[in-house]
């Protein structure tokens, strides 16, 4: 423990171990008993200081630092024995020994000797098959069991899990209480009679809770909560129970009783005191009369089970059996212990305890040791005799007698802690140490915890590899490790680290850049994780409304129920069809109900309807545990013409259904529930369930469009985009539905749930639930996107908007200790809004957390308190650690080229080429989601820059509607009208051929996909080696140095160079293939060489070597050199498509249409381009940029970096927020013109160039 705290732990136990107490840090003594007198703090404070006190740990702990002596035995006062021959179990060596009957004998040893085999399975089970003349073959014989009636054996398992069994019942005095109270001359009036006074009988129990006294509700995700029934207030009882008192106590008042008040309340009550003595006499007198037995702690329980034991047995001579009764105690509640079992020894039984608590050994008669060690090492029998030979055992022959003679001379706890305890604190930093992971040069380097730190570096230095596949995947799987086999195979095993050392890592939590488009099955309030929460809520504390009146449901008396189910067969003309009664048991729950089953078929049921299909019983049917089910019981079959029956079973079934009916009438079915109807509109409504609230789920979801809101990109007319069926706007918190409340803005939704107004049940199941959705909201709020609703769907986010949704969600979880790993986290992100993000990273730091951030921004680079530069260059030229420090010493390094970049002045200028263009593309009235009917120009043969804030509509107008529709009018071939999308009109498209998005989704899903493929110069190199001699000689085509193909690639790996291993009970693992090394092809392929290199070679070479090596071909050298010049110089030829970021993909993806287009006329919209780019690799994109327009093409960028914002020739600019509040045309003409502006991005743009 010691070691976890010098580790950087806090360590927090509950221990009544003396030792343990004096040798913590810090005490908390709560007390001063146990039940209704215990819950207050008595002391908080250093242990040494406890000696000054007088609470009964203080006395516990001062009586045990005395000397003491002990009151022996002599074996001669117990002539009888009980003799065991040869015992042998599990590791029991074949041991014979005897104990005295009528006296206490405790098995003692080091754990694992064999103490509770020696008590269990040879003492309990042997003497148990002896007096049932049964064989047992665990021993030779037994002697000596007759002089026992029977034999006990006392466990610390819980007495019941049921809360409707109580202390009063498990010790037998509440059928007595029950008469007295039915004596009573009311009751008699009355003609109660003792059940009437049982929480268990229907006549008298609270209708509402069923005499629990409180209610369970179902949570989800959450812990269920246990609240006091609001009918009975927490009595159990109608009130009409409550009426009958005796002596001025009604019974809910006498179950209130604690056992000491109880004996003086019934002091003239032989059978009732004398139970409840025994009970004080164990130490218990502070249990309530009904409290419920599943609520007991394993001491209570145990010696609950002595006082039953003690009531039931009167004459005889019991034999009773206790394995280790002192877990869970006191030493003030081990005094107690002790005199009980003294007691029994006192009544003539015989007492056998497994023990290791010293009080309990010295309080023995006789002494058994097992050992000496555990395991196979033990199992002899070290010692059998008296407690007196066993304290006089000499030459430390027995560690137990040793220690307790050490314990009877005083313990010099005070002593213990006083004395001065120093750790030896680990540093908190996480070290790594020696680290060989991808490109990384067997690295060294320590970051400091609870830091902001900020890891840069060129493009491809390995600051992902580090940030992500070092420091995320250690601490990931090494808090896996902590979960059992079974869980762990569910779960993703990363990659195996090749590394020297790695501590002091935390728990890690990673915001990667996410390829890809985001799913229309998902919102902000999904991505978020807000929304289980309020489905949660509104499942819990909604009001209903009628579907027709619009009032409010209520619930009905059954009476009321019956009466509309027949105004509804009347206007139906139902009363000649045949009507199937089904109750309502399961409702979308998982699981496999064998026991709901068992129980319908023994209350007579041999029907049911599982997911709509109806299944007879018996059999019991088979269901899928991982499958939600619905289940129905059948209860019966009649025609409403044979009212008294119909009558019957519709009465039955709202019991059996808890309240609901469900009558299913020629195929359709008609619902019936008292807790929420309108008997004027007929209509009924089923209690609301977390699922009704779930778009994705078929309970919730709008039937037409299946909870997506639109089809083929319309709206969908029924559930008009909201997502849900119509039923769920019939459940209402203040007067909105989930649906509406998701429309509000986020600042809008905080405000309504901060002026709710609840109470009692209601404010007890939703505060929980309303401060973690505030909290959760308020961090979108913090991070700038407060004008999103929950209901906005993924999909339609921009890049900065989605960025931010998904940082709120993991920063919501409220965490602390933990390691936050986010990749360029300002992706996305406008300048001004840089600031709030920085804020909100260093607010999570100062709750205890880490935050490494893999960051080329310059104002997040210096707002770290720590920086982690990677470099000199990428790839293979990477890997090393350049500078470890602070902001400050980074700018007075000469090495860091993000040093230089910083320091370089002349990165600050104006760099546009400013192009006069003379053609535009001209967009009338664009109206789409938030933009307002602006209009806007795109020059031809320009870069044009399109910057604002994020959300202001930047990817609406440029990715989806100029895209969109500009790919739909150029593939257009007649001059017909076209209908356009979301845009009055498009003029001067006729002047481009072609229109391309580049943006950051994947360049292939799979490994087999690499860059060399995706941009075609794999072809061109397996030409080359097709034309080698050899292959020539061999007729080997271009074909055969594909590792896709069967002639070429390994057999064993089937070209992908890695196996994939699955091992039961664990997660899947890919291993290298150890037939081609992972070099992906079959050894005849490798025989073929190009210029001493392979084809596997060949595909390990980054494109700055490939193009070296293959200079000479021009079509290779071409794609080559202009993938270096765009900055991916440090890429592998073979890399897998799926490992490459966001931003490497739309890079090669450029670099591909570069080489293809040779004509102009081709219009090229690029989205935050700069992404992953180091400041100094920026302005290599741009010269492909330029290049391009040099060709005759337009180039269209989204952009908030103002490393490319300074190379534009045209700027436009949304705003002036985002949301609602943007979409607004703020700015739109050349670059020196917006220079002279005063928008939100020209002062920005203008500060960082130092114009004034």
């Amino acid at each position: 423990m010691e070691n976890l705290v010098s580790q950087n732990n806090t360590v927090v136990i509950v221990e009544h171990d003396p030792e343990i107490i004096t040798q913590a840090d810090f005490l908390i003594d709560l007390g001063p008993e146990g039940g209704e007198k215990g819950g207050y703090l008595l002391y908080a404070g250093t242990p040494k200081k406890i000696f000054e006190k007088d609470t009964p740990t203080a006395l516990a702990l001062k009586y045990l630092s005395s000397q003491r002596k002990v009151s022996y035995y002599t074996s001669y006062s117990y002539p009888k024995k009980l003799k065991i021959i040869k015992a042998k179990k599990y590791n029991l060596k074949e041991i014979t020994f005897s104990l005295p009957v009528g006296a206490i004998t405790s098995i003692v040893g080091a754990s694992g000797s064999g103490k509770s085999t020696l008590l269990e399975e040879i003492i309990y089970k042997g003497i148990t098959a002896y007096k049932q003349n049964l064989s047992f073959d665990s021993c030779e014989s037994i002697e000596g069991y007759e002089h026992f009636s029977q034999v006990l054996f006392i466990t610390q398992e819980p007495l019941a899990r049921s809360p409707r069994s109580i202390v009063a019942t498990y010790i037998g005095i509440f059928p007595y209480i029950r008469k007295l109270l039915a004596s009573t001359p009311l009751a008699k009036k009355y003609g109660y009679t003792e059940t009437f006074f049982s929480f268990n009988s229907e006549i008298s129990q609270c209708s509402e809770c069923k005499g629990l006294g409180f209610e369970v509700i179902e949570m989800q995700f959450l812990s269920d909560l246990v609240i006091p029934c609001e009918v009975c207030k927490g009595k159990r009882y109608k009130e009409e129970v409550l009426e009958i008192k005796w002596k001025d106590k009604n019974i809910a008042e006498i179950l209130e009783l604690t056992v000491d008040s109880a004996i003086e309340f019934f002091e003239n009550h032989p059978p009732i005191k004398g139970t409840l003595n025994l009970l004080q006499k164990l130490g218990l007198g502070y249990l309530k009369l009904g409290q419920p037995l599943s609520t007991l702690s394993g001491g209570e329980a145990q010696r609950l089970k002595i006082a039953e034991i003690l009531s039931q047995i009167k004459s005889e001579k019991a034999l009773i059996l206790l394995d280790e009764p002192t877990v869970g105690l006191h030493l003030k509640d081990i005094e107690k212990l002790v005199s009980s079992l003294k007691y029994l020894k006192e009544k003539g039984h015989t007492i056998v305890v497994v023990e290791h608590h010293p009080e309990i050994i010295l309080s023995s008669d006789w002494v058994i040791e097992l050992g000496p060690e555990g395991g196979e090492k033990g199992g002899y029998l070290i010692f059998e005799g008296s407690l007196k030979d066993f304290l006089n055992l000499k030459d430390q022959k027995s560690k137990t007698a040793y220690y307790l003679k050490e314990y009877l001379t005083g313990l010099k706890l005070k002593e213990k802690a006083e004395k001065e305890k120093k750790y030896h604190y680990e540093d908190t930093y996480i070290k790594l140490r020696g680290i060989r992971h991808h490109n990384l040069k067997n690295i060294d380097v320590d970051l400091p915890r609870e830091k902001f730190i900020v890891i840069t570096g060129v493009s491809g230095s390995g600051k992902s590899t580090l940030a992500f596949d070092v420091i995320f995947t250690e601490g990931q799987r090494r808090f896996l490790e902590t979960l059992p086999a079974y869980l762990r195979q569910f779960l993703k095993l990363y990659e195996e680290i090749d590394y020297d050392l790695i501590s002091g890592i935390p728990p890690t939590v990673a915001l990667e850049q996410k390829s890809g488009e985001l799913s229309p099955r998902s919102t902000v309030g999904t991505l978020t994780e807000i929304l289980p929460y309020l489905r949660l809520l509104y499942s819990k504390i909604s009001k209903t409304y009628c579907p027709k009146c619009n009032f409010p449901l209520i619930p009905r008396s059954e009476k009321e129920l019956l009466e509309f189910a027949k105004k509804l067969f009347k206007e139906e003309k139902l009363e000649n069809a045949e009507v199937s009664f089904l109750a309502p048991i399961v409702k979308h729950r998982k699981g496999i109900y064998r026991n709901l089953f068992e129980k319908l078929l023994n209350s007579g049921y041999y029907e049911v309807r599982i997911d709509s299909i109806f299944y007879k019983l018996p059999p019991i049917p088979s269901l899928s545990r991982y499958k939600e089910h619905t289940i129905e019981a059948l209860i019966g079959k009649t025609n409403f013409k044979k009212f008294k029956n119909f009558e019957e079973l519709f009465l039955k079934t709202l019991k059996e259904g808890k309240g609901e009916a469900l009558l299913l009438v020629n195929s359709k079915e008609f619902l019936f529930s008292q807790k929420r109807a309108c008997v004027k509109c007929g209509v009924s409504l089923p209690e609301p369930d977390p699922l009704l609230f779930a778009f994705n789920s078929r309970i919730g979801a709008c039937s037409h469009c299946q909870g997506l809101g639109k089809i083929e990109d319309k709206v969908c007319p029924l559930c008009k985009g909201s997502r849900y069926k119509e039923e769920v706007f019939y459940y209402k918190i203040n007067g909105l539905s989930l649906p509406e409340f998701c429309e509000l803005s986020i600042e809008k939704a905080i405000e309504f749930l901060k002026n709710l107004k609840l109470e009692g049940k209601e404010k007890i199941l939703a505060e929980g639930l309303i401060s973690e959705i505030i909290s959760r909201l308020k961090y979108l709020i913090e991070l700038g996107v407060g004008y999103l609703t929950l209901g906005r769907s993924a999909d339609t986010l921009s890049s900065g908007e989605a960025k931010r949704v998904r940082i709120s969600a993991e920063i919501g979880s409220n965490l602390t200790g933990v390691a936050y790993i986010l990749d360029e986290p300002t992706i996305g992100l406008h300048p001004k809004d840089n600031a709030k993000l920085i804020k909100v990273l260093k607010s999570l730091k100062n709750k205890g957390n880490t935050i490494i951030v893999v960051e080329h921004d310059e104002e997040t680079i210096l707002s770290a308190d720590y920086i982690v530069d990677l470099g000199p260059g990428g790839g293979k030229k990477g890997g090393e650690v350049i500078f470890v420090g602070t902001p400050s010493q980074l700018l007075k390094n000469e090495i860091s080229e993000t040093a230089k970049a910083l320091k370089d002045i002349n990165r600050k200028k104006l760099k546009s080429l400013k192009r006069k263009p003379s053609k535009f593309i001209l967009l009338e009235g664009a109206y789409l989601r938030n933009l307002k009917n602006i209009n806007v120009s795109i020059p031809l043969n320009s870069l044009t820059v399109v910057v604002g804030v994020s959300g202001s509509g930047k990817s609406t107008l440029i990715c989806e509607l100029l895209y969109e529709n500009l790919k739909k009018l150029l593939s257009i071939k007649t001059k017909s009208k076209l209908d356009l999308w979301g845009v009055k009109n498009v003029r001067g498209f006729e002047n481009i051929k072609r229109v391309y998005l580049v943006d950051h989704s994947p360049i292939g899903n799979t490994p087999r996909s690499t860059p060399a493929t995706y941009i075609n110069v794999f072809t061109n190199i397996r030409e080359v080696f097709a034309n080698t001699p050899l292959a020539r000689q061999r007729g080997y085509k271009e074909g055969r140095f594909s590792f896709n193909t069967e002639e070429g690639q390994c057999p064993y790996c089937k070209g992908q160079g890695y196996l994939k291993v699955e091992i039961k009970f664990l997660p899947e693992v890919y291993q290298v293939c150890e037939y081609c090394g992972g070099k992906r092809y079959n050894p005849e392929t490798l025989e073929v060489y190009f210029k001493g290199k392979n084809i596997s070679e060949v595909l390990n070479m980054d494109f700055s070597e490939a193009k070296e090596f293959f200079k000479h071909f021009s079509s290779i050298y071409q794609k080559l050199n202009t993938l270096c010049n765009i900055g991916l110089d440090y890429l592998n030829l073979g890399q897998p498509s799926p490992s490459l970021s966001g931003g490497e993909a739309q890079r090669i993806k450029l670099t591909k249409e570069f080489v293809k287009s040779s004509k102009g006329g081709s219009l090229f919209i690029l989205d935050e381009p700069t992404t992953g780019l180091h400041i100094n690799d920026v302005e290599k994109l741009v010269n492909v940029l330029q290049g391009l327009i040099d060709k005759g093409h337009t180039v269209i960028v989204i952009e908030h970096n103002l490393e490319l914002i300074k190379w534009a020739d045209w700027v436009i600019e949304l705003g002036p927020e985002g949301g609602e509040k943007g979409g607004y045309l703020i700015f739109e003409g050349p670059i020196e013109e917006f220079l002279k502006a005063n928008t939100i991005t020209s002062e920005i743009l203008k500060d960082y160039l130092n114009i004034k």
